[in-house]
């Protein structure tokens, strides 16, 4: 395998439900461009390990600690490409990644330091609707030395003597599929009790915190859970 260009980095626990669905989205996409897959396992019990190893260059386990960002950081430790992609298994890459391809062979892919997606949240089971979309910072130049940040709704952050004018694009006309908030997976998954258990002790060090607090209201199941933080960011 030729030096990739890009590190499609990924953690995974329990997802037979949709992990393959996920490697054959960028089944064109590795074809197409010098790529290298990278995925840590956390624990799972449920088959996904066994096709993992099917798809993925580089496959290991973590052991879980309540800390996404530590298991992205131990994923990106792993990378040798010259950008990272950051994906989950209950995502899947849209057919249509021309603009993708275009980028990793611009200008751009040499200076700039970030690149964000568009999020499609599907919230029908059979992901039949449109959902709803946000632009999320997915992409970074690994030599910039972005690391991993916070233990729940991690993301990309420079480091601390970064120099450089932060430089980012967005790729307007590429996607990514997620379904793994709607409500009937969010409940098997338990996706909500684990976020907040993670949450609530990372709140009481930071009480003020309006980040942790959207955070913590973001990842509560009804409005009487819902409410306690939303007092709490009022006053």
């Amino acid at each position: 395998m030729s030096t990739p260009l890009l590190s499609i980095g990924m953690i995974v626990k329990d997802e037979i439900r949709c992990i393959e669905r996920c490697f054959k989205s960028l089944e064109g996409l590795r074809k197409d461009l010098p790529c290298e897959l990278v995925v840590a396992d956390t624990g799972s019990t449920d088959g996904t390990r066994e096709i993992v190893k099917k798809y993925a260059d580089v496959f290991f386990d973590f052991e879980w600690c309540n800390d996404f960002a530590a298991a992205r950081n131990a994923v990106l430790d792993r990378c040798t490409g010259q950008w990272y992609l950051q994906l989950d298994a209950d995502e899947w890459l849209c057919d249509d990644y021309e603009e993708f391809i275009q980028f990793c062979h611009s200008t751009q892919f040499q200076t700039c330091h970030t690149a964000s997606l568009r999020i499609r949240n599907h919230h029908l089971d059979d992901v039949s609707d449109e959902g709803s979309e946000f632009i999320r910072e997915r992409m970074f130049r690994i030599n910039s030395g972005f690391r991993f940040m916070g233990k729940v709704h991690e993301a990309p952050r420079p480091p601390a003597d970064f120099s450089e004018h932060w430089r980012g694009i967005v790729l307007s006309k590429v996607f990514l599929h997620h379904d793994g908030y709607v409500a009937k997976i969010a409940q098997d998954k338990k996706k909500y009790k684990r976020n907040i258990k993670i949450l609530e002790p990372i709140l009481a060090e930071h009480p003020n915190s309006m980040r942790i607090l959207c955070q913590c209201i973001e990842s509560t199941e009804d409005i009487s859970e819902r409410l306690p933080y939303v007092e709490t960011g009022v006053k």
